[in-house]
């Protein structure tokens, strides 16, 4: 919610010429040519691709029967909101935002297990609907004056300001679990990993487990959200978050309002609150540890681990050694082959597109990844590639699909499929060795297919799950469709299945803690009893291996007894929510579903219609600043047209300025347009006389511009280019000063462009390990009154990122060149100069900047509420810029060092990295201070 803010903020610059604020432009938006239409019910305005309307109208209907059991324990009734499905991602996600106000869905529905055991729209009408409902209740109090000085920005920030994330989370996670059958609540996978780690003696304080680390593996605010929200309504009654909500919004001009919220109405400390549900957890969970029998195996990575690290879903080669899938947090994905020794790293994929029990057979490792529409930030696709082993290398691969699984047949022929495409049509699709479509079958789409595998060459096995949250295990014979139930429907979840040297595998939870079972035709058997949860079985000569998870991350291990050998274990799993759900009244919301509806009127949806949404608007009067600004911020919902205006009152000329800054980026290009005008006021000096310079000064800008972005395995590609055209118009100036447009019109067309290809980054990565970027801008001002006043700037920057001497040190360098003409006219450069020199204007100048990066600590300490310290890097640097001014030569160097301390402040959970750097300057002009405070990004400082 504040990355509006923060945007907000930096679309203003310092500036001596008039200019309007740049345009906040991103390129999230859809295929120009979709044709959407609407439905409007009592409480929602659902917007939609017309080719999903049966889908919309489903929507409609279970938001509008959820609205009364969703706001019930938030004692708030949202007003109307405008809900966006999106059809064109192969990506199961939902939100709601500020700024505009709106909800997104994406519909295609989630095929992980461990994301929801529910219908995925029946999840998002619940989970997101409460979102909203926070939200509302969150506009109350100090936060309700923030939304009337600031619109929906101003309730953006006091709902930052008011609860922590875990809060919203928390609280959606345990309504999705009191309302609906399959909340992840209900799921053993989703508290798995709090579990393992209170059990395994990792103990964290609440900031550490709040605001993570780089030290440890931390599990996400959802679970710990749910634990505190769940234990505070069981133990404080029914409306306690309500009520917590709204006595924190009554002060939440101060961060630690919620806190002290909760130490006021619970009578203890929060901390001494958090301890307890720790200890509440840790109690339960250790009685049904204690009640277990694990089943005995030897692990097959042994090897060192640098951290938390994932070996996930094994597959055994033909030589007896195993490929799987690593991750962690010194790790993005990769695939390696380990022999429990040593491991070697075959290849990094693209993000993938789900993570599920990728399959080695006959040699052919199959996978699917993420591709990106090189435009349309909410339009991707799938990419199919097959690796082989023996070969090293891709042989197959086949993009731009809406595949969501494939599976080889065990002698690596052929691939099985699942499709969902943009009309929500579900296929089995069979593929032969190159990827080529060699069968289609539809399926229908009421039953979603979450896990397949192959029986033999003409009959699978699916598992699927119904709009009544019931899962099934069929056999599915691809020539007749006929079917044959293989596990009766039942609420019961059942995770990835595998079919392996005869024997039929499945994931299943039945027992409290997720195992793998065993179906035979005598019915299900339990082969793994594990302490946390074991997943991705594969057989190999008749031994079972799997993964088991541990407070170190997921092991690849084997069963020491036979494969088939029951293992028994029950009554696991922690059921917290049964206490606060008797209030919820679940089980009417759920019969209220299986009513039949009747069909809702859709219109078409007008763009134009709706492009002007003003809902944020923002006074600037900074204490020590000679500028207050009035601003004002429209955005339509589809993210197409962007326009804010306001005026600038110059406090020391007793000048008026106003603004207007647009863009529009319904077609492939994008077009944006700036312009101000007002008055301007100096003092100046002619023939020994001081006089009032009052003059007049207009600006306006317009561009085009063109993005394209690409991935390409662990890279990912970025570029765009933008041509524009300036003019500057001054009346009536007397002053003359090379950096401005004196009396005169400047003329000043030009183009720009950024390209990047970096690596992907782990969470303790301090830079990509491989990257290059480079910018360019060029511009030609000529005056166009008759004043012979122009000038011309050439730049060019690039950065290179390479890979430092151990895990996370990284080498980032910087090379760029940058030439003027200053025939009256002076350009602002876009290169930064030495650290620790002062800028001079130059005519033609080089620079090289030289940097090593490392982490020195991951201290995970903090003070009390107010300050969190999670992580200390220390950089290195050498800069060097040698130019000429004329027939005068410059030259520039310095050396030092940076320490960067990335903290948070008051418990808020948006770090914040403040720097410190010692400037030794070796030549050129130094500035007064050679010790400096700075704020640090992602990709480095120059």
């Amino acid at each position: 919610m504040l990355k509006f803010l923060f945007l907000l903020l930096l679309s203003f610059s310092a500036f001596a010429q008039i200019e309007a604020p740049f345009a906040i432009v991103d390129y999230n938006q859809n295929p120009s040519d979709i044709e959407w239409k609407h439905i409007v019910t009592e409480h929602f305005d659902i917007i939609f691709p017309e080719e999903v309307e049966k889908d919309a109208q489903r929507v409609a209907h279970l938001l509008e029967k959820a609205y009364p059991y969703v706001t019930r324990s938030m004692e708030v009734l949202p007003p109307k909101i405008s809900l966006i499905l999106q059809n064109q991602s192969v990506v199961s996600n939902g939100f709601v935002t500020l700024a505009p106000r709106r909800s997104e869905w994406y519909l295609s529905p989630a095929i992980d297990p461990a994301l929801t055991n529910t219908e995925w729209l029946k999840t998002l009408s619940v989970h997101e609907f409460r979102h909203v409902v926070q939200f509302q209740k969150g506009k109350e109090g100090f936060n309700k004056f923030l939304n009337i000085i600031m619109g929906e920005g101003g309730q953006a920030l006091g709902l930052a300001l008011t609860m922590p994330p875990w809060f919203f989370e928390g609280d959606a996670v345990g309504i999705e679990t009191a309302l609906t059958k399959g909340g992840r609540g209900r799921l053993p996978v989703f508290e798995r990993d709090l579990r393992t780690l209170l059990l395994s003696g990792q103990k964290w304080d609440y900031d550490k487990a709040h605001l993570g680390s780089y030290e440890d593996y931390v599990p996400n605010h959802y679970v710990y959200g749910y634990f505190y929200t769940s234990w505070l309504r069981n133990n404080y009654g029914d409306l306690f978050l309500s009520k917590l909500a709204s006595q924190s919004a009554e002060t939440s001009w101060n961060p630690l309002s919620f806190y002290r919220t909760v130490d006021k109405m619970t009578h203890e400390k929060f901390e001494d609150f958090y301890w307890e549900v720790m200890k509440d957890l840790i109690k339960e969970w250790r009685s049904r540890a204690d009640a277990l029998t694990p089943t005995p195996y030897d692990v097959k990575t042994l090897g060192k681990r640098f951290g938390w690290t994932n070996y996930l879903f094994p597959q055994t080669t033909e030589d007896g050694k195993v490929v799987a899938l690593k991750n962690g947090l010194s790790f993005y994905d990769r695939f390696v082959l380990i022999d429990g020794k040593k491991e070697k790293t075959l290849l990094y994929p693209g993000p993938l597109a789900n993570e599920y029990p990728f399959k080695l057979r006959g040699g052919k490792l199959v996978f699917l990844e993420l591709e990106v529409d090189p435009r349309w930030g909410y339009r991707n696709f799938n990419k199919l590639k097959v690796y082989d082993l023996k070969e090293d290398k891709i042989t197959v691969s086949k993009g731009h699909t809406k595949w969501r699984i494939a599976i080889p047949d065990h002698q690596g022929k052929k691939i099985l499929a699942v499709e969902w495409d943009e009309n929500q049509g579900q296929f089995i699709v069979v593929l032969n060795h190159k990827g080529k479509e060699i069968q289609r079958v539809p399926y229908p789409k009421n039953e979603v297919i979450t896990s397949l595998d192959w029986l033999s060459d003409s009959e699978i096995i699916v598992v699927q799950k119904d709009y009544n949250d019931m899962k099934s295990m069929i056999q599915l014979n691809l020539a007749t469709s006929e079917k044959t139930y293989l596990i009766d429907k039942a609420v019961n979840n059942i995770g990835n299945v595998a079919v392996e040297e005869g024997h039929i595998l499945f994931e299943s939870p039945q027992s409290g803690i997720d195992n793998i079972w065993l179906y035979t035709k005598e019915g299900t058997r339990q082969i793994t009893s594990a302490l946390f949860g074991a997943y991705a079985p594969t057989l190999s000569n008749g031994k079972l291996i799997y993964n088991d998870y541990t407070a170190k991350g997921m092991n690849v291990v084997q069963k020491s007894l036979r494969m088939d050998e029951e293992q028994k274990s029950e009554n696991s799993f922690y059921p917290i929510y049964e206490k606060f759900a008797m209030n919820e009244n679940g089980h009417s919301f759920e019969s209220e579903l299986l009513e039949a509806n009747e069909e809702l009127k859709s219109s078409k949806y007008s763009e134009p219609a709706h492009s002007l949404n003003l809902h944020s608007w923002l006074l600037l009067a900074p204490p020590l600043g000679a500028d207050v600004t009035v601003i004002g911020y429209s955005q339509d919902v589809l993210n197409k047209f962007y326009l804010s205006g306001g005026g600038v009152y110059n406090l020391n000329e007793k000048t008026v300025t106003g603004f207007v800054t647009s863009s529009w980026s319904h077609l492939y290009t994008v077009f944006d347009i700036r312009a101000a005008y007002g008055g301007r006021r100096q003092d100046v000096t002619v023939s020994g006389k001081e006089i009032e310079d009052k003059w007049e000064e207009g600006t306006a800008d317009v561009g085009v511009s063109v993005p394209w972005k690409y991935i390409q395995g662990r890279f990912m590609h970025n570029f765009s280019i933008r041509g524009f055209a300036k003019i500057i118009k001054v009346t009536n100036k007397i002053s003359n000063d090379l950096t401005e447009v004196n009396d005169g019109a400047l003329y000043s067309p030009g183009a720009e462009f950024n390209y990047s290809v970096v690596s992907r980054m782990s969470r303790r990565d301090l830079n990509p390990e491989w990257g290059f970027a480079l910018a360019g801008h060029m511009e030609d001002g000529k005056d166009i009154t008759g004043v012979d006043q122009k000038g011309s700037i050439r730049s060019l920057d690039s950065r290179f990122y390479l890979p430092g001497f151990w895990h996370h040190h990284s080498f980032f360098h910087q090379l760029a060149y940058e030439r003027q003409k200053d025939n009256f006219y002076q350009y602002s450069s876009f290169i930064i100069y030495p650290r620790g020199t002062r800028s001079v204007f130059l005519q033609e100048f080089t620079k090289y900047s030289g940097n090593y990066m490392m982490p020195l600590f991951y201290p995970d300490w903090h003070w009390s509420r107010y300050w969190n310290l999670k992580r200390i890097n220390l950089n290195l640097f050498y800069d060097e810029l040698t130019g000429r001014y004329q027939n005068t030569h410059y030259r520039a160097a310095s050396t030092g060092w940076e320490t960067i301390f990335e903290m948070n402040f008051l418990r808020l959970a948006y770090p914040i990295s403040v720097g410190l750097r010692g400037s030794y300057i070796l030549e050129g002009r130094e500035k007064s201070n050679n010790y400096e405070l700075f704020l640090a990004t992602v990709l480095g400082t120059f």
